[in-house]
């Protein structure tokens, strides 16, 4: 019996010394840095040889392109990175295939980094950033494919650039100018952005160019959100879709419409707060469910052409400017304004608009 009790006790260290074992390998693998030192025998991402320590980037790690190199991604494996970086005139092109991470970095500190994506996809759980610095620039070029992130900073403290041809965008909210004297630039030339919230000119200043394609917004759309900010909309042609429209909520804000169909589903506002705030429509066509004019501060609104379509309230404040040329202002069921009288615009060879 003795002898049956010393053999159990025998086994116990090595039971434990087992379960030690199993719950050390089922432990996921420590994040490592991976620096690009290639090209090798080719600038491929899934080459192991250009990378140190060698291996391609694997879950968790971070991935680093610094200084005048070209690195094309080809990974079959998709793993959830750490970070990736790209600085220093380094260059990420994405022709197809899954690139997953955390957060991305186009121009951290220096200038000239760019991320080329015509195919394949591009996921960022948390942050995607050009320009993080004071003085870093980063350029991201989307002509194919598809982008998604949780949060993109165009211009976060330096200046960045966002061009997009083709493909898709779709982010959750989508800053363009973060901080004091950040510059973001986003050009829509074709292809589909989809975002959640937009702050274009967040406390630095913001430009958004739309040429073509289709923008749509769920929530809101604010044009020069903070003191001090600046955000401006030039919109050429494609179509602009946003829930809310709020042009200089405590910023400068200037929305330029010269083509294309912009559409507010519910509201637009022209001077939310202290600042200035204006509205030129010289073509194309806006419509929008409810109308807000210098309601509580500066906001003027000029129309020298296009179609303009209110199709609730238009409200006209203490601080509107509205000058109309040849118009056509239609389908508003209901017009209140604060001022004893409405002034005519001032005089012009072109007839004045009537408001229905």
């Amino acid at each position: 019996m003795k002898t049956q009790i010393r053999k159990a006790q025998n086994w116990r260290p090595l039971v434990a010394i087992a379960a030690l074992l199993l719950v050390l390998l089922a432990q996921p693998a420590l994040a490592v840095d991976k620096y690009w030192v290639g090209p090798t025998a080719n600038n491929y991402w899934a080459n192991g040889n250009n990378w140190s320590p060698a291996g391609q980037p694997m879950a968790g790690d971070n991935a680093y392109i610094n200084g005048d190199v070209v690195v094309l991604y080809n990974s079959t494996l998709n793993p959830l990175l750490g970070n990736v970086i790209i600085d220093n005139s380094g260059t990420l092109q994405q022709g197809g295939g899954a690139l997953s991470a955390g957060d991305e970095t186009i121009g951290y500190v220096g200038t000239n980094a760019w991320f080329s994506q015509g195919g394949g996809t591009n996921t960022v759980t948390n942050t995607f950033t050009l320009a993080q610095r004071p003085g870093s620039t980063g350029v991201y070029e989307l002509y194919g494919g598809t982008l998604s992130a949780s949060f993109e900073v165009i211009g976060s403290s330096g200046l960045g650039s966002f061009q997009q041809t083709g493909g898709i965008n779709m982010v959750n909210k989508l800053t363009i100018g973060l901080n004091t004297g950040s510059n973001g630039f986003y050009q829509l030339k074709g292809g589909n952005l989809s975002v959640q919230n937009e702050q274009i000119g967040s406390e630095g200043t913001g430009t958004f160019t739309q040429t073509g394609g289709t923008h749509n917004v769920s929530n809101q759309l604010t044009l020069g959100q903070s003191t001090g900010s600046n955000g401006s909309y030039d919109l050429r042609g494609g179509s602009l879709s946003a829930q809310d429209e709020i042009i200089g909520y405590s910023g400068k804000g200037s929305f330029t419409q010269r083509g294309g169909t912009n559409t507010a589903r519910n509201r637009l506002e022209i001077g939310y707060n202290p600042g200035s705030s204006v509205y030129s429509l010289i073509s194309g066509s806006l419509s929008a469910y409810e109308e807000y004019i210098g309601t509580s501060n500066y906001g003027s609104f000029t129309q020298y052409s296009g179609t303009h379509k209110v199709n609730n309230l238009l409200v006209l404040g203490l601080f509107f400017q509205v000058a109309a040329h040849t118009v056509s202002l239609t389908a508003v069921s209901r017009l209140i304004t604060r001022l004893s009288a409405l002034t005519a615009p001032a005089a012009s060879t072109k007839a004045a608009a009537t408001i229905m």
